[in-house]
């Protein structure tokens, strides 16, 4: 394999040379976060550390807003006009969609997801609050009884 080739699809790493200077974030979830905005890193308790695309880390980072503000829930416009600058339509919906799926990966071993809200927006949740049965990115729905 070419290894120019090979560079080119692994942006994330890094060679031991490449110091990243990370700036102290809010808790979430019984984690300490630290960030790196030129490199679109997060350090999560010191230790594990995720890169993300650029529009990845924007959203991933305006959902930690929310959260640290106590309003938890972000809108599809809110995201929109923050993130893309544009209305939300449904070319925009359906990349969003994909970008927190993305971003539930990385996340999500952390016991930490990305709620969605039906018609309205997401959440960044913690498992350990989320009641069963609960489907990966979706809230429970209350089950019915017969």
């Amino acid at each position: 394999m070419n290894p120019d080739h090979q560079a080119a699809r692994q942006p994330h790493e890094m060679n031991a040379k490449t110091r990243i200077t990370f700036v102290a974030g809010p808790k979430v979830y019984d984690h300490q976060l630290e960030y790196s905005a030129l490199h679109r890193a997060l350090r999560i308790d010191g230790e594990q550390v995720l890169f993300f695309s650029e529009v990845e880390y924007q959203l991933f980072m305006l959902l930690v807003e929310y959260h640290a503000r106590q309003r938890k829930e972000v809108s599809y416009e809110e995201i929109a006009s923050r993130i893309s600058g544009c209305h939300l339509d449904e070319d925009l919906l359906l990349q969003l969609r994909k970008r927190m799926s993305a971003i539930r990966k990385k996340i999500f071993p952390f016991n930490m997801d990305i709620v969605s809200i039906p018609h309205r927006g997401y959440e960044l949740r913690s498992l350990h609050d989320l009641t069963l049965p609960y489907k990966r990115g979706h809230r429970a729905r209350p089950q019915r009884t017969l």
